[in-house]
């Protein structure tokens, strides 16, 4: 008997060998992982794999998840390697920013632009064939280059036909079941300064570490859904041992920043769900940006997805009507609040003081998100003219952007700049739309893209910064010293605040208790 378990074992670790899995598998393997929380073991398990196949595979998951398992390709099994790695990892992040440009990409461009990377990578035998460009479209899950995107403006004439389109089709649902969701960009660390005052260096470069955050609402101005965020890296050093699901936004990332079609067919799934368990059936308006255009879109049970007339988001998309600004201008209230705060106290010590980082950027876009009133979401809706009581002749000169409660953002924006130590400040319309004003000059150059394929990328200041691990201890005598200060200085500080940190005080004393009875145990064993 024995024998024939160790034959049985044997043609079993062959048949792992052996086992390959699709490219739409490795998507599906993926998916599972990131949605249903399975460890590579499970996973490995299910698929008939090995532990390391599977983890080799999650290592490329952003890849596996863009995969389109609607073409022909889905169903290989291995992936052609390109004789010019290099050469290829270029052209692919420049496809991306000429796709996220809304730019229309014919093959002979993308043959020429592979010649000059060829070039700068000193490559003399690379020909850019047609037989390379196809299988670079493969590989790349690049199967059309035409992007139908918002560049140019729509007839003027044709808005209000438009409208009253809209108007019918909206028709059909209650207010609170209408949504619209738009992307933006956010340049989180952003001060309203051109240079520091009492910097020792001066002219310094505005920082512009970017993020995209996705904003969703609907017409009643009741419902909000949490910010989508999307960051560079998985996890930054600030975010080590934080449970992703207890942030205040859905947290995503990619090594750019931008926003994905896997991405956003995970928000519309969530989002699907989300109106299952309500029991709800909605429709949600969005714009037909590229990344929007994921497979499977028109399978969602409980939402249906409504793309708006190309180039016309600036007069019919709500979210480009006041929300979006409303969210920036209420972000940089809190960031410059943050920022006056922080100057006073390190102005003793050191006239510069750190910083924000991201988690401190994910709390404040996310109470920034909470300050945009029901008012602003509804006037904006109001002024995009496509609801049914709207009247579909209305004009967009009939609203006026600045409503009493932005001007009074505005004016209180202002007042907290005018308390910063700066020089040379941005005006407020420059500061408060300044992420889309530098979005253009944010594309890399064919440099920059070669540097960072060779890996001579600057490392984010976010990811190269060390974070100060705090010891049990240190946090009991902060604590201690905290409680003294407010004991010795008559703060106005009520008793149920007291209270609160005695409680915290305790808590953390019973936590190291806990673990050093734990270490015990484990040491026993």
């Amino acid at each position: 008997m024995g024998k024939v378990k160790r034959k049985d074992l044997g043609n079993n670790s062959q048949n792992k060998k052996r086992k390959f899995l699709s490219f739409a598998q490795k998507k599906e393997l993926c998916e599972k992982h990131r949605d249903q929380n399975l460890n590579g073991i499970q996973l490995a398990k299910e698929y008939g794999i090995s532990d390391s196949t599977v983890s080799d595979i999650l290592k490329k998951s952003e890849h596996w998840l863009s995969i389109d398992t609607t073409l022909p390709s889905a169903n290989n099994f291995r992936e052609k390697i390109s004789n010019y790695p290099q050469i290829e990892e270029a052209v692919s992040i420049w496809v991306d920013q000429q796709i996220s440009r809304n730019l229309i990409l014919s093959g002979p461009i993308i043959r020429e632009k592979a010649k000059e990377f060829a070039t700068l990578f000193d490559i003399n035998d690379f020909s850019a064939s047609g037989g390379w460009l196809k299988n670079f479209k493969c590989r790349n899950n690049l199967h059309t280059f035409k992007i139908s995107g918002e560049a140019g403006s729509a007839p003027i004439n044709e808005i209000s036909q438009m409208r009253a389109e809209l108007q019918e089709i909206l028709a059909e649902y209650e207010l609170r079941n209408i949504w619209n969701c738009d992307e933006t960009a956010l340049f989180w660390r952003l001060e309203p300064c051109k240079t520091i005052a009492h910097s020792p260096v001066l002219g310094k470069k505005r920082p512009k570490e970017r993020v995209s955050i996705l904003a969703t609402c609907n017409a009643s101005g009741n419902e909000k859904l949490p910010l989508l965020f999307i960051h560079k890296y998985k996890t930054p050093r600030v975010l080590k041992g934080i449970e992703k699901k207890s942030l205040p936004v859905w947290y995503y990332w990619n090594s750019k920043a931008w926003m994905q079609r896997s991405i956003f067919m995970h928000f519309l799934e969530r989002l699907n769900s989300k109106m299952v368990r309500e029991r709800r059936h909605i429709i949600l308006l969005m714009d037909n940006a590229k990344c929007h255009g994921c497979e499977n879109i028109s399978s969602l049970s409980n939402v249906k997805v409504h793309f708006l007339p190309p180039n016309t988001t600036s007069h019919l998309q709500p979210l480009d009507q006041g929300i979006i600004y409303s969210l920036k201008a209420q972000y940089r209230k809190l960031l410059c609040q943050n920022r006056i705060q922080a100057y006073e106290f390190y102005e003793e010590d050191d006239p510069i003081p750190p910083p924000i980082d991201v988690l401190d950027s994910i709390n404040l876009i996310a109470e920034a998100w909470e300050k945009v009133t029901k008012k602003t979401i509804i006037d904006s809706w109001a002024k995009a003219g496509i609801l049914p009581d709207n009247n579909s002749d209305i004009s967009d000169d009939e609203f006026n952007n600045n409503t009493d409660e932005e001007e009074d953002n505005i004016e209180e924006l202002q007042l907290l700049i005018n308390e910063l130590p700066i020089t040379d400040p941005l005006s407020i319309e420059e500061y408060i739309n300044i992420d889309d004003e530098l979005i253009a000059e944010e594309e890399l150059s064919l440099e920059e893209i070669v540097n960072i394929v060779k890996g001579q990328a600057a490392v984010d200041d976010d990811e190269a910064e060390e974070i100060e691990n705090i010891s049990t201890s240190d946090a009991l005598n902060s604590i201690e010293k905290l409680i003294k200060y407010v004991q010795q200085n008559n703060l106005g500080i009520n008793n149920l605040d007291m209270q609160s940190l005695l409680n915290l005080k305790k808590k953390i004393i019973s936590d190291k208790r806990k673990r050093k009875r734990q270490s015990r145990l484990d040491d026993f064993f």
